[in-house]
Order: structure tokens, then C-alpha cells, then sequence
């Protein structure tokens, strides 16, 4: 054997290159590769695998049925040995009992229930120690208040990241009411600064109102956690009295707290925080809440965020309303990198417009390089050419740009106020201001007609499309010679150009239609036909450049309903 092979450092770099199946191959292949193989292989589990895992431990049959007899006649502390052997590997677990079947795919009780009856038996073993030591980030999610338990059991010193999440909104249709959760929550609450005491990432989202029993817990574990970097809360989060706590952390760094209906007929919190400055480290922040508690919650944070979400719902939203809250942005966040707006507006009666002017007041931060903005409300939004013009004059190095509306088709209300105003201009105005551009998604693009290209060499670096829905009402080749003048090297995905026609169902007394026939199947199949061409001219010009072909042979190469529709040579 090289030497090289020796060194546990180029093992893992190896290794980490390999597929699962050949992970479990190469683990049985040499006793020598087994520990190397086996940490790469175990590192990152999921439901299934942890259950496979377990029934190394316990047979099948035992957990289903406690009296049967075990086919396997292994000792309890030999089985015990072969888990433990596997167990120190796990580093990251995703523990879903949402979701799976039995293995007659008729309910899906059967296999959360498996699941919480393995990880409790085998508890009875490891209730002095965490069921997993070398754990350090575990998600969890959960339907049901007994289930909660089970997080006991991952609770090891070398954790660093917790996400729990549970749903309990509606007990009559989730079978548990508030009140069943309110044991296993303020367990958990209270042995983790205990057990868990380097955590550095803590997400709570269990649905506890802001007036919930486990407030007091909640700010003491806060407070306990030294190293907490990243809290994340939902309504509880927006409680004057646990945001206190929070601001005093030196060490938070990221926030996500709120939930986007909460309070939505205006309730007012008077929030005053007694600590200077606070927040020192903080650097991103991710708030849901009203029009009314937003406003003021920016008024606490100091100008020092580089990304900000903001997920804000009103009943319904004016133009002023939308504009003070771009101007509370611009205001108080001047260094802003990323940014991320998302309006809700739930008065479905309203018919009129907004014109998206109303969020200039956010190019003034002359530091953006991510923008999304969506207006998801029922009034239709006025976005034109020249609004995406003005983004690309004040955002030079933009990278990502995502906007989008409702859907009109699906949702009867709400999208563009003009969808002819949006055009291909708009994505010319943006390689000539744009260069650093990498991602651009829009909810729909309506092409009628091609402008002339811009007077500028294309972006020679990979640019991804992303269309949920469009029309073309002009020549695939026209459109595919348009946009690869733009972008060379131009990715087109979204769900309305990537996934494959999924027939609607149809009543036994209906006709089915063919495929193709209705306006969305065939624009479908236009921008996968002009995916297509842009691939065709891509490599055609690769093709050409390996031969040493100068910029005017690779225009020639092309086919002529391409090439009387690209720049000059000196372009390509």
C-alpha cells in the first residue's frame, strides 16, 4: 500500500468524492479502510438510516410486536457494542416523523409510531449518556406532543446546532392541543443549557404565542447559552421582554423571529430596550411580522446588517404604508448586502394597483448585491422597463435578482398591472449595468417582440435564468439568439421550463385533451425548444474555438437563422 494512503487526511479527501453504495463497499473491502469509510458514510443521516442503525440493536419484530420472538439470538450487550460502534460516527441527523409509510403503503402512522417506539426502547440503555456522542447538528420535526421526547435522547455536550419544529396550530385536527406540548417544550427548554451548553445555532419553531407559559424558560436559556450565534423563535420571538435578552448577547450574530400573521389587526408593542448598544454582533436578520411591529422593531436594530428578510402582512397594504417601510430600510440599514421584501396583503376584495415607485426609497443603499423583492397581495403591481432599469443604475454589482407577484391564472387576483410593460429591455439593461450578475428569476415574461441587442460584449460568466411562467409570441430562433447574446453561457430552469407536463386530472365524463394543446403546453415546449438552440449554439462555438477559428469563423458556423440575429463578430 502507498503511503499516501496512510494519512487519514487524503483518505477522508478521497473518500468524500465517493457515492454512498461506494462508501458501503469499499467499508467491507479492507479492515483498514473501514473507519475512514465509515465516518464518511455515517457523518449526515436521515430518518431511514438512523432506523437501520437501530435495528442493529432491535429486531423488527420486537418493536412491532413486543412478545414476538427475535429472529436474531444475539446477547443485549453484543447488539449494544455493534451500535455504539456506528453511533460516535454521526455527526448531522435530519430526524423527519412527519412523513412515511408502512410497508404496505396504506398508513403513515405506522412508521412514525415505529420510529418513537425503537428510539424509546432503546432508550432504556442510554439514559445515563446521549444516544449519539459525537452529534453536532440535529434536526427535528414533529407532528406529535410524545414524540418531543425523543430529543432527550440526542442532547449530547458536542451538539452545536438545534432545529426543532412541531406543529400543533389546530388541536382538533392534529389530535393534540397546546396544552399536551407544554411538558415536553419545558423539558426540552430546561435541560438543554445543561446538556448542551456550546450550542451555537438554537431554532424553536413550536408555535409558543408571546404570552406562553414558557416565556421565563425561554429568556433564561437564552441567557445560559455563552457561544448562542443564531436564535430562531416564531411568536414567542416578538415578546418585548425576550427581545431584551436577546439584544444583550455579544455574541448573536444572526436572528429570525416572528411569523408573518401574527397580530394582523395592528396590535402595538412598545418595545425599549434598556441595553447600549444593542445587538453588538448581530449581522442578519429575518423578521415576520404586521406592518405595524416592523417598523418599530427596525427602529432597535443599529446599522450594521449585512442581510435582512423582512415578511410583513397587512390587511391591506397602501402605497404609504409600503413606501414609510422601504424608507425605514434605507434609513436605518445603509450597509445592506442582501436584502429580501416579501408583502402580504390579505384583503382579497381590493381591485386596484401599486406602482412599485414606492420602494425607491431602497436605492439609496448603494451597497446591494441580492435582491428579492415579492408582492404577494391581491392588488396588481405596476413594474415596468424602466424600474429595472433604475435597479441596475444603482446596484452596478448585483449578483441576484428576484422578483415576483401573484400568479393571476392561479390565484384570479393580484399580477402585473401591465404585462407588456416588462420586456426583454429590461434584461438588456441589465448585462449593460450588471456585470456581475449570476441569477435572475422572474414570476413571468411575456415576450412580443425583440429589441435590438445592447452595444456591449456579453457576460462571458454562467447566468441562470429562472421563469415560472411565460408567453412567446415571436420566433424561438429570434429569442434564443437574442438571450445568447446577452449570455453565452446562459442556464435556463424553473419549474415551468424543467419539470416535465404533468396531465390535469380529468372527470370520468370529460375528454381528455392531446398533449400540446392548451397555451401553456405550448409555451412550455417553446422555451425548452429555445433551451435547446441556446445549447446547440453553445457548443458550436466551443467546437470552434478548440480548432483556433477566429470570432468571425465561429459567426459563420452558425446556422443562418441564428447568425442573422447575433452582434458582430468582434462580440462573440
Amino acid at each position: 500500500m502507498h503511503r499516501a494512503l496512510q494519512i487519514p487526511e487524503i483518505l477522508q479527501l478521497i473518500f468524500s468524492h465517493l457515492a454512498h453504495d461506494d462508501l458501503a463497499i469499499l467499508l467491507r473491502t479492507s479492515g483498514f479502510f473501514f473507519f475512514p469509510s465509515a465516518s464518511q458514510l455515517w457523518a449526515s443521516v436521515d430518518t431511514e438510516a438512523l432506523m437501520c442503525l437501530v435495528n442493529l440493536f432491535l429486531d423488527t419484530e420486537e418493536v412491532k410486536n413486543p412478545t414476538a420472538t427475535s429472529k436474531r439470538h444475539y446477547s443485549i450487550a453484543s447488539r449494544m457494542r455493534r451500535f455504539q460502534m456506528y453511533a460516535p460516527l454521526i455527526q448531522t441527523l435530519d430526524l423527519d416523523l412527519t412523513s412515511g409509510v408502512d410497508e404496505e403503503g396504506e398508513s403513515e402512522e405506522l412508521n412514525d409510531d415505529y420510529a418513537h417506539l425503537s428510539l424509546t426502547a432503546i432508550a432504556t440503555l442510554t439514559r445515563t449518556s446521549a444516544l449519539l456522542p459525537g452529534l453536532r447538528s440535529l434536526h427535528y420535526t414533529t407532528l406529535e406532543a410524545e414524540h418531543l421526547n425523543n430529543v432527550l435522547l440526542f442532547l449530547a455536550p458536542s451538539l452545536e446546532e438545534l432545529y426543532v419544529k412541531t406543529f400543533h396550530c389546530d388541536d382538533q385536527y392534529w389530535g393534540n392541543a397546546e396544552a399536551d406540548w407544554a411538558l415536553p417544550v419545558g423539558c426540552l427548554l430546561e435541560a438543554l443549557p445543561r446538556l448542551c451548553p456550546r450550542l451555537r445555532k438554537l431554532s424553536l419553531a413550536a408555535h409558543m404565542p408571546r404570552t406562553s407559559i414558557h416565556l421565563s424558560t425561554v429568556i433564561s436559556l437564552v441567557t445560559k447559552l455563552a457561544f448562542l450565534e443564531c436564535f430562531e423563535c416564531d411568536f414567542i420571538g416578538l415578546h418585548p421582554t425576550l427581545l431584551g435578552a436577546l439584544a444583550r448577547r455579544p455574541a448573536l450574530q444572526e436572528l429570525r423571529v416572528g411569523y408573518y400573521n401574527v397580530d394582523i389587526l395592528g396590535e402595538q408593542v412598545a418595545y425599549q430596550l434598556v441595553c447600549h448598544p444593542p445587538f453588538p454582533a448581530l449581522r442578519s436578520l429575518h423578521l415576520s411580522a404586521n406592518q405595524h411591529i416592523a417598523p418599530m422593531f427596525l427602529k432597535l436594530i443599529p446599522p450594521q446588517l449585512h442581510s435582512l428578510t423582512l415578511d410583513i402582512g397587512a390587511e391591506p397594504f397602501t402605497p404609504e404604508a409600503l413606501a414609510y417601510i422601504a424608507s425605514m430600510v434605507a434609513a436605518g440599514q445603509p450597509h445592506l448586502r442582501a436584502l429580501s421584501l416579501t408583502c402580504r396583503d390579505f384583503d382579497y376584495g381590493a381591485d386596484t394597483s401599486v406602482d412599485f415607485d414606492v420602494f425607491a426609497p431602497l436605492l439609496q443603499i448603494k451597497s446591494i448585491t441580492q435582491l428579492e423583492l415579492s408582492y404577494l397581495a391581491a392588488t396588481r403591481l405596476a413594474l415596468a422597463d424602466t424600474h429595472v432599469a433604475a435597479i441596475g443604475n444603482a446596484w452596478p454589482a448585483l449578483e441576484v435578482l428576484n422578483l415576483q407577484w401573484n400568479d393571476r391564472l392561479a390565484t384570479g387576483s393580484g399580477g402585473l398591472a401591465d404585462e407588456s410593460a416588462l420586456t426583454l429591455s429590461a434584461l438588456a439593461v441589465l448585462t449593460t449595468r450588471c456585470r456581475r450578475l449570476e441569477r435572475v428569476e422572474l414570476r413571468a415574461l411575456n415576450i412580443y417582440h425583440i429589441p435590438p441587442p445592447p452595444p456591449i460584449a456579453p457576460v462571458q460568466a454562467h447566468v441562470e435564468l429562472r421563469l415560472t411562467h411565460g408567453r412567446v409570441h415571436v420566433q424561438p430562433e429570434l429569442l434564443a439568439a437574442f438571450l445568447y447574446t446577452l449570455w453565452p453561457r446562459i442556464q435556463m430552469t424553473g419549474p415551468f421550463i424543467s419539470l416535465p407536463h404533468a396531465p390535469a386530472q380529468v372527470t370520468a365524463d370529460a375528454v381528455p385533451l392531446p398533449p400540446g394543446t392548451t397555451d401553456t403546453d405550448r409555451d412550455r415546449e417553446k422555451w425548452i425548444t429555445i433551451r435547446g438552440m441556446i445549447a446547440s449554439m453553445r457548443c458550436q462555438q466551443i467546437m470552434e474555438a478548440r480548432k483556433g477559428a477566429t470570432p468571425e469563423r465561429v459567426r459563420e458556423s452558425f446556422e443562418p437563422k441564428y447568425r442573422d440575429h447575433l452582434l458582430s463578430p468582434a462580440t462573440i
